[in-house]
């Protein structure tokens, strides 16, 4: 058990774990290298309206969406050039 603890932690110590919580998003709608990004959802989708600063230095864009706080959801991303 003692190990597993200690492989856990580590795990959520690396920089791996850390990236995961924290990074460059794209919210749709976007266009990216000519790719039209779109997204369709239903259920617990909530977005974010402005743009804010987590993590000290990462900034989440407006209209992030936050999924699956309040139950159940899907979130379907289309990509078409």
């Amino acid at each position: 058990m003692r190990s597993f603890v200690s492989a856990l932690m580590l795990l959520l110590s690396t920089s791996f774990g850390y990236s995961q919580l924290c990074g460059n998003s794209v919210v749709p709608p976007a266009t990216i290298n000519g790719v039209n990004i779109t997204s369709v959802s239903t259920g617990s989708v909530f977005s974010y309206l402005t743009a804010y600063t987590s993590c000290g230095i990462y900034t989440t864009p407006a209209n992030s969406v936050w999924l699956g706080s309040g139950g159940a959801f899907t979130y379907t991303l289309n990509f078409s050039q």
